[in-house]
C-alpha cells in the first residue's frame, strides 16, 4: 500500500484503500497514492446513488487542492459516469465526501485516538 502526506489535512485521519478497489485507480491518479482524507475515522449509515443503507466514512473534501477536486471529479466522471453537478451539489449538502466503508483501513491520527480513551 502506498503512503502520502496530503496537503490541508487538519487532523490525520486517513481512509486507505485496498490496491484490489475498483476505486484505486482514481486514488492513484488524482493523490499518487491510496489514501485520502477523514474528517474523522468513524463511518455511519447512509444512501448514496446505487448504495442503499452501506456503511460510508466521510471524506475531507477541504483538505484536498482545487485542482485534486477537480481531477477527481473528472475520474469519477470517467470510470462511474458520476453526474458532476449532482456531485457537486452533494458535496455542498454533505460538507464531505462519502467514501463507501468498503475495502478501506482506517488510520486514526493521535488526536482521536486519544479521544477514544
Amino acid at each position: 500500500m502506498s503512503s502520502c502526506v496530503m496537503p490541508g489535512q487538519p487532523c490525520g485521519c486517513r481512509a486507505c484503500l485496498s490496491e484490489e478497489d475498483p476505486r484505486a485507480e482514481i486514488w492513484k491518479e488524482v493523490f499518487g497514492c491510496l489514501e485520502f482524507p477523514l474528517k474523522n475515522p468513524l463511518s455511519h449509515m447512509g444512501n448514496a446513488v446505487g448504495e442503499p443503507r452501506a456503511a460510508f466514512l466521510m471524506g475531507d473534501w477541504e483538505a484536498l487542492s482545487q485542482d485534486e477536486q477537480e481531477q477527481m471529479i473528472q475520474a469519477m466522471k470517467r470510470k462511474f459516469g458520476v453526474d458532476e453537478q449532482v456531485f457537486r451539489a452533494q458535496v455542498r449538502v454533505f460538507g464531505y465526501v462519502p467514501i463507501k466503508d468498503e475495502n478501506i483501513t482506517v488510520i486514526v491520527c493521535e488526536k482521536h485516538t486519544l479521544a477514544m480513551q
